[in-house]
């Protein structure tokens, strides 16, 4: 990593205060302090977690944990291998699949936004309703009709189905976070008879230790056809909707896009506060192929479902998910930020750690694990990872006199980099340590 970087990561402070020159001057006395620091991390913060493949492999997959991928053996077998299929078709029944295995976060109901390469043709999509308030409306698999219809080569949201319906014989792993749900929701899920029929055994809930039934989905994409539900004119999916395009911020730099204004006060965005927000994110890269997917809802209370189903019947996301690309001639990397409050705030924080110069994996993997803060209006407040900072940093919080809380992991980074020479390029999807997702890296 270029020395300029890991001098700068220090010096973050000073774009915490954007905006409040109350704080310019004991911010600039500690980046001075700190100019001729290499960053060092507390040994309890380092992270021996696999962020990235380090082998450049051709065939490599975002799961939600390690638990899911063994159950994932069979099922990339069964439709990943497969010659006859292209990438897109691939990447339709992983959406497919993991809207199966996440009823309850990767619903026909929620918010979709994907980025998806294939043949050296890119696309960013972003699938939501017209009208947010109307739960007559299936963005979720409108988003995967559409990526059909654009690149499946005549394979239709119909017959994908049909070819999962008869080839998926795997049940589908608990994971830990679904378990989670499930408990939080035993009662609502013991009172609905298709629910407790497959989350339940007995009186108890189904544990990440248990699988449950696959269930099959032909008969709810013959409601999506036949119940006006995929009408294009009910959605909005703009494509390639990253409008907001940074100034450059060195000389290497082509561009910074993003799908969300970063140069606005961002202390003040409180558009993805909502607590009941609930997220889920896969990604999948076969050779230069790329597809990474966020599926984005509102839990309703009490739990209703889809009509004969056990998918959830979820308000859309009415604000998206955060995405940036960091583009120059010698690197391209691709996040999305997709957890907790203000997640807009650690994109933005890569743009004034000139990710843009970051020349290595090794040297993103630092970048990444930085610790991260967060700057909270209404009332004013600082969130900070202080068990991975520096004792400079934490000492420099304390005595400014400003309230500072302690969490111990902050937001979640998802993506893809690859980095060219003129030798060669490799890239790799990228996972966030703080985070349980695996990935799985395969020839």
């Amino acid at each position: 990593m270029n020395l300029n970087i890991i001098q700068k990561l220090p010096i973050f402070l000073i774009f915490i205060f954007s905006g409040c020159s109350y704080f310019t001057n004991k911010v600039e006395l500690l980046a001075i302090k700190d100019a001729n620091s290499k960053i060092q991390f507390k040994e309890s913060a380092l992270s021996t977690k696999k962020i990235f493949c380090p082998q450049n492999n051709k065939f490599q997959i975002i799961l939600e944990d390690e638990a899911t991928s063994k159950n994932y053996e069979q099922i990339l077998k069964k439709f990943f291998a497969q010659k006859k299929f292209n990438f897109v078709q691939k990447a339709a029944f992983f959406s497919l699949i993991e809207m199966n295995r996440r009823p309850d976060r990767a619903s026909p109901t929620s918010r979709l936004q994907f980025y998806i390469k294939s043949k050296n043709q890119n696309a960013y999509y972003d699938i939501r309703p017209k009208d947010l308030e109307n739960l007559d409306s299936m963005p979720y698999l409108k988003g995967i009709e559409i990526m059909l219809r654009k690149h499946g080569n005549g394979l239709t949201l119909k017959k994908t189905a049909d070819i999962i319906d008869k080839g998926f014989q795997t049940p589908l792993a608990v994971s830990n976070e679904f378990e989670k749900f499930l408990r939080l929701n035993q009662k609502d899920i013991s009172r609905n008879e298709i629910l407790s029929d497959y989350f339940m055994k007995g009186d108890e809930i189904l544990t990440k230790h248990e699988s449950f039934r696959y269930i099959k989905i032909n008969k709810l994409i013959d409601q999506y056809n036949n119940n006006g539900f995929s009408n294009d004119l009910n959605y909005e999916f703009d494509k390639n909707s990253m409008h907001f395009t940074l100034k450059p911020i060195s000389k290497n730099t082509e561009v910074i896009t993003c799908n969300s204004d970063t140069t606005n006060d961002l202390s003040k965005n409180d558009l993805f506060y909502n607590n009941n927000r609930a997220s889920h994110f896969f990604a999948m890269k076969d050779g230069e192929d790329l597809f990474l997917a966020v599926a984005t809802s509102i839990q309703q209370k009490p739990l209703k479902t889809i009509e004969g189903t056990y998918f959830f019947l979820n308000r859309p996301s009415p604000f998206p998910i955060p995405i940036c690309e960091y583009k120059s001639s010698n690197n391209d990397f691709i996040f999305f930020s997709t957890k907790g409050k203000s997640p807009i705030q650690h994109l933005k924080h890569l743009i004034d750690y000139d990710i843009i110069n970051v020349d290595s994996f090794s040297s993103l993997t630092e970048v990444l694990n930085f610790p991260r803060h967060l700057f909270l209006s209404n009332p004013e407040r600082i969130l900070y990872e202080s068990n991975k900072g520096r004792k400079s940093q934490i000492d420099f919080f304390m005595s400014m006199n400003f309230p500072i809380y302690h969490t111990e992991n902050l937001g979640n980074i998802f993506g893809y980099a690859s980095f060219n020479s003129k030798k060669s390029q490799i890239s790799s999807l990228i996972i966030d340590s703080r985070e349980n997702s695996f990935l799985r890296c395969a020839e």
